[in-house]
């Protein structure tokens, strides 16, 4: 199977044109476009669309979008067309992943609906594609995607980095469509404090913001830009709160921005504002390890903070929270293929979205544990779903 991801690629380049400061919104998209081209394979070009609509999902209209091939201007207008159908635009807008394929949306959808949301390819011919997701404001969805002539599945690695990039996406956006954000502090690359507007920083946490801005420094550097590992370095967020963002000044010097991030989400009362980030994320299909990248936050807090959510509301579950969380922010993945299951599968699928375990699971249905978990690992394939977490995100019969 082809791969999407180049090998030995500037993977940084594509944070830079994300976080770059062009007020021109056409202007950074196709820098954008032409970052993104230089990492993944996109023989037919790429496009991006950033669409808004009410409550229910209704009247969704294009804002905004780009293509880096004139021939790709036919999908957006196809696309016009699939969005007048709600059901193919609640599985092609809000799929319940950040990283989706074509194929893998299409499968959820009717034959109706399939037809549909299929033919919105047709301009172009090809066999599939691939999409990333951001949602910079609630009703404001933003696709990115590349149409390829093949058969298109991810492999693990491919999946880590173009999750990251999605995160990114996520953050630049909200940035980008956000401008009452404010600047906390400047850095110099060494991770010295210039500015500090932000008293409620204190010294322990000051000396761990030096050292993100150090390590992306160092993530910036010529023999590390080419490993995709290097992103790894360039979270998202810090602490769940700050964005640092790159600046260069006419000079060539370079600074960097501590930018805080309020919570996109309305205000829920019961919840901090470390909880809402994760169920935010949570509802949209990432994974703890997605979730921990995202928000710059160690494992235990992502954790935590679920479990706090989950007590809070009475939940036993971490996996019914995210049931809740999607009713939060309104973020509704389409039904899943659930018609292939077998009857044990059927039942494995109904325990796995109460939250048990697989010893659970198998003490209850008298199975081996085993067996359970090979049941456990069909239900996630055919159901296209990365985790038992994400299973919560999904409409399931």
């Amino acid at each position: 199977m082809p791969s999407i991801v180049r090998a030995g690629t500037d993977f940084i380049s594509v944070l830079e044109a994300l976080y770059q400061p062009e007020p021109d919104t056409t202007r950074w998209a196709g820098d954008l476009l032409v970052a993104i081209g230089g990492v993944v394979e996109a023989p037919r070009g790429l496009c991006m669309g950033v669409v808004a609509h009410e409550d229910d999902y209704e009247n969704p209209a294009f804002m905004f979008s780009a293509v880096s091939e004139p021939s790709l201007m036919a999908i957006s207008d196809r696309s016009k067309i699939a969005m007048a159908n709600r059901e193919v635009f609640r599985a092609a807008y809000y799929p319940g992943r950040p990283v989706v394929t074509h194929s893998e949306v299409a499968a959820t959808l009717t034959e109706e609906g399939k037809a549909c949301f299929c033919a919105s390819r047709d301009p172009w011919g090809g066999r599939d594609g691939l999409a990333l997701f951001a949602y910079p404001r609630p009703g404001l969805p933003v696709l990115l995607f590349v149409p390829v002539d093949h058969d298109l599945t991810l492999s693990r690695a491919e999946q880590r980095v173009l999750l990251r990039v999605a995160g990114h996406l996520d953050s630049s956006l909200r940035l980008r469509y956000r401008p009452d954000l404010a600047i906390a502090a400047v850095l110099s690359p060494s991770g010295r404090f210039l500015d500090l507007d932000d008293a409620s920083i204190e010294s322990a946490q000051r000396e761990r913001l030096t050292e993100r801005v150090i390590t992306l420094e160092r993530a910036r550097l010529r023999g590390r830009r080419k490993d995709p590992a290097a992103l790894d370095d360039w979270q998202a967020l810090i602490e769940g709160r700050y964005s640092v963002v790159p600046r260069d000044d006419t000079d060539g010097k370079r600074h960097y921005l501590l930018i805080r991030n309020a919570a996109v989400a309305e205000s829920h009362a019961r919840f901090s504002a470390r909880e809402i980030d994760v169920l935010r994320l949570a509802a949209r299909g990432f994974t703890g390890k997605g979730i921990t990248y995202a928000l710059g936050l160690p494992p235990s807090s992502v954790s935590t903070a679920l479990a706090s959510a989950a007590a809070k509301v009475g939940l036993r579950s971490r996996h019914a929270l995210v049931e809740v969380a999607v009713a939060m922010f309104g973020v509704r993945s389409s039904d899943a293929p659930v018609a292939t299951l077998t009857p044990a599968e059927r039942d494995v699928l109904e325990l796995l979205r109460r939250g048990l375990t697989n010893a659970e699971i198998a003490r209850l249905r008298e199975r081996s544990i085993r067996t359970v978990a090979n049941q456990v690992a069909a239900v996630l394939h055919k159901c296209g779903a990365p985790s038992r977490r994400a299973l919560a995100a999904a409409r399931l019969p």
